[in-house]
């Protein structure tokens, strides 16, 4: 992947779709950073969805896809986003927050499996963020880019999951 948030520059992007490209990612990180002896929990944070989010693809998409919902999605690509397509596009997008999830799912049990907590944001993540902040052992908004009600999605997702804390970026622009 190498279209990101920074358009039209372009730049290599981890392929958040597909397992066996992120977790040698995860597991890197987890060796690269230092491991203090000490009593307070570490926890690595992920920072918000900064990766164009149309037409998101990866190696086995349209396999996957053919497996759930029964046909090829591949002719409906080039047209995918006009409103004749709506089911198909929510079909689409069903798929990739599903597989979004897997990437935030995965990202905090690689990180418990080491003895870190996993904070991050979810925000701009083409999936269902409830969930996705769900999945977070730390939920943390974001009251830069947005407006500070929507802080109560990730304070939402904890509650939900019965998280103790919630983290916030708060006042980081003007």
């Amino acid at each position: 992947i190498t279209r990101s948030w920074e358009h039209p520059r372009s730049g290599y992007v981890v392929d958040h779709l597909t397992p066996d490209n992120y977790i040698p990612y995860f597991e890197r990180l987890i060796k690269a950073f230092p491991r203090p002896s000490t009593q307070i929990p570490q926890s690595y944070f992920i920072d918000s969805w900064e990766v164009e989010t149309e037409k998101l693809w990866s190696e086995g998409f349209a396999e996957d896809f053919q497996k759930i919902f029964g046909y090829d999605i591949i002719p409906f690509m080039d047209s995918i986003y006009e409103p004749v397509n709506r089911q198909y596009l929510y079909d689409y997008m069903k798929l990739v927050s599903d597989k979004v999830l897997e990437f935030y799912r995965l990202f905090d049990s690689t990180l418990n499996s080491a003895g870190v907590f996993s904070r991050g944001q979810v925000s701009g993540a083409p999936c269902d963020l409830i969930s996705g902040y769900a999945i977070m052992d730390i939920p943390e908004g974001e009251s830069m880019l947005f407006e500070p009600e929507f802080c109560a999605i990730p304070a939402s997702a904890a509650l939900l999951s019965g998280k103790k804390h919630v983290s916030s970026e708060t006042f980081t622009c003007l």
